[in-house]
């Protein structure tokens, strides 16, 4: 694995990730973990350079975005027992990440900005 990985484009990944997700319709945002997977196996995925991703803007994808993607396919995934922490480490060792999911309520955006996680997640997050 190299020492350091190039970005890939979030938006590509949305973009699929709501072409393939379970939802009908497009009057939603967001998406799903399964159409992410889905975009990416069908589509690979471009180089964040290649398909910028800009908050306030749908921006469009530069050419040749599509052969640069094909040169980054998903190949095959695993589902890990969130429990067997080996498991989770020995992912992380071989490809450098995991892709997890979470559920949230409707207190999830209610949390004031300025918030610091408790002192006892401080040093870990330094």
């Amino acid at each position: 694995m190299p020492k350091k990985l190039e970005p890939v484009s979030p938006r590509m990944l949305y973009h699929f990730a709501r072409h393939f997700d379970e939802y009908e319709g497009e009057n939603y945002d967001g998406s799903s973990c399964r159409g992410a997977l889905k975009g990416w196996y069908h589509n690979g995925v471009c180089l964040e350079s290649n398909w910028p991703y800009a908050a306030d803007a749908n921006t469009l994808p530069v050419p040749g975005w599509d052969s640069d993607a094909a040169e980054r396919t998903l190949g095959v995934y695993y589902r890990i027992d969130p429990q067997a922490i080996t498991d989770l480490q020995a992912a992380i060792l071989e490809v450098g990440a995991i892709y997890a999911s979470g559920y949230t309520h409707k207190g999830w955006d209610t949390v004031k900005t300025s918030a610091k996680p408790p002192a006892s997640h401080m040093p870990a997050c330094r």
